[in-house]
């Protein structure tokens, strides 16, 4: 939509602290911002920067990202999902910065936070798949640019 509204802030977090996740679960990568919105009834556009080593010791390293929100600390909820990303074969591995974005109308009240995460796991839990988030130092960031109605 052209002229979407007035920018009201930007909410960023940057972490560098590195989680691994092996198959078959599904966790979170470190990579999360919680703030209280400048405004009710704002839209959110999330743009977060995943970084981090995609491995494999066995079959085809795809890996699965999740876009989460919670409000005022509530249960999760997932809003997309990124799939299949990746493909590399056995004993390969990669560094990458993946880019996920979202746009996001959530309703909530005055004075409640947002939390926006990301959560990673595999294409099968049975094969030898792991992800280690911000891999050697590597820094991933999530901003939230908040735009007034």
């Amino acid at each position: 939509e052209a002229g979407a509204g007035k920018l009201l802030k930007i909410h960023y977090a940057e972490t560098t602290t590195g989680v691994l996740v092996t198959t078959p679960n599904r966790a979170d990568t470190n990579l999360a911002v919680t703030f209280t919105p400048e405004a009710l009834g704002s839209t959110f556009f999330i743009q977060a920067f995943q970084n981090g080593l995609n491995g494999v010791s066995n079959d085809q390293a795809l890996v699965n990202f999740y876009m989460m929100r919670s409000i005022a600390s509530g249960t999760a909820t997932q809003l997309d999902d990124y799939l299949y990303l990746g493909n590399y074969n056995t004993n390969q591995r990669m560094y990458m910065t993946y880019p996920l974005g979202y746009k996001d109308t959530p309703s909530y009240s005055a004075g409640q936070t947002l939390n926006y995460h990301i959560e990673v796991a595999f294409y099968t839990g049975n094969y030898g798949l792991n992800f280690r988030s911000q891999a050697s130092g590597g820094a991933s960031q999530i901003f939230v640019y908040e735009i007034g109605a």
